[in-house]
Order: structure tokens, then sequence, then C-alpha cells
């Protein structure tokens, strides 16, 4: 990666034909494919080559393959199954298991560590965001026919429902945030003049 006279266009061939492999092989050995991509990025030599080559592809990721995957996701995603009331409750359920316990354990440990109450709250709101490796597994389960369709459905939720409070959440902090600093500031202006 980090060779001297090697132009970018080899770099991304050095780079993507290893990927392939990785994956092609964790796929036949019975893993699922991302887990040998994770894999040559963790070997991946850090530096400006390696800087470079993560711009060039990031946007064709980004604007291809990532949306391809949630669409492929979106597919396998029945969501007429919450018009069974038991398989709702179970969804329900499940949006508030998920959120009590990974935004409250998160939120709890943070305060147990001394921060405060805004910071822990953020940290718990980071944390409870569920995304694309909660969809890669849930993927995984369906098709191996571990998860069926009514609790892949019932996560899926929870993985978009945690996601997307996320922002709401954080742009509430920040807004309470710059209250609370426009307030202080506001007395220690009136003691100034």
């Amino acid at each position: 990666m980090n060779r001297p006279g090697l132009g970018d266009d080899t770099r991304l061939l050095f780079t993507v034909a290893p990927l392939f492999c990785a994956a092609w092989f964790t796929d036949i050995s019975g893993l699922y494919s991302v887990f040998g991509a994770f894999c040559v990025g963790m070997a991946m030599p850090r530096g400006e080559a390696s800087e470079r080559l993560v711009r060039t592809t990031q946007s064709v990721t980004q604007v291809v393959f990532v949306p391809m995957f949630f669409t492929y996701s979106g597919l396998n995603t029945r969501f007429d199954v919450f018009s069974d009331p038991p398989v709702l409750l179970f969804g329900a359920a499940a949006v508030v298991v998920a959120v009590v316990g990974k935004f409250g354990g998160c939120w709890a440990a943070a305060r147990l560590r001394g921060e405060p109450g805004p910071v822990a709250v953020g940290v718990g709101a980071l944390m409870n965001a569920r995304g694309l490796m909660q969809l890669i597994a849930l993927n995984i389960g369906l098709s191996a026919g571990i998860v069926s369709e009514e609790l892949f459905t019932a996560l899926v939720l929870v993985a978009l429902v945690t996601t997307v409070m996320t922002v709401p959440v954080l742009s509430r902090l920040d807004r309470r945030d710059a209250r609370s600093r426009a307030a202080q500031a506001a007395p220690e202006d009136e003691d100034e003049e």
C-alpha cells in the first residue's frame, strides 16, 4: 500500500482483489462474506495512501452498495405480519426492551463512570442505534432458516426505530446544551456591565 511508485489505480486493484477473495472464501466456508471483508480492513496498513483509497471508494460504496444492501433487506421485510396482534405486540415489546437494555445500560454505565447527565444520555443515544450489523446478522439468520419472517420483521423494526431515534435525541440534547450555555453566558454579560 505504501510502496513508492504505485499509482492509485494499482493500489485500488491490490485492495479490491484480496477483499473479494476474502469475502468469497468466508462465504464458501460458511461464514458471511462481510467477515472476510472486515478482516481485510483490519489488515490494511494505515497511512495517507490508505486514506486516499478509502476516499476514492467511499462515494461508490455509499451511493451504490449500501443502498443495495438496504434494498435487499427491505425486500425481505414483510410489515404485513404486524396485522397479527401478537406479532405487533412482540414487535413493540422488542423495541422497548432493546431501548431500555442498550440505551439504559449505556446511560447507567456512563453515569457510574461519573459522566454528567447530558453526556450519559448522548452515549446512550449513540450506542442505542442499531443498523447495518444488525441487518447483516438478521439476513444471515433469515437465509439460514434460524430466524422466521415474523422475528426478522420485528427485529428490523427495532433497528429502524433505534436508528431513527438517535438524531432527534441528540438534536434535543444539543438545543438544550445551547440554551444552558446561553443562560450561563447571560449573567456573566450582565456582571461585566
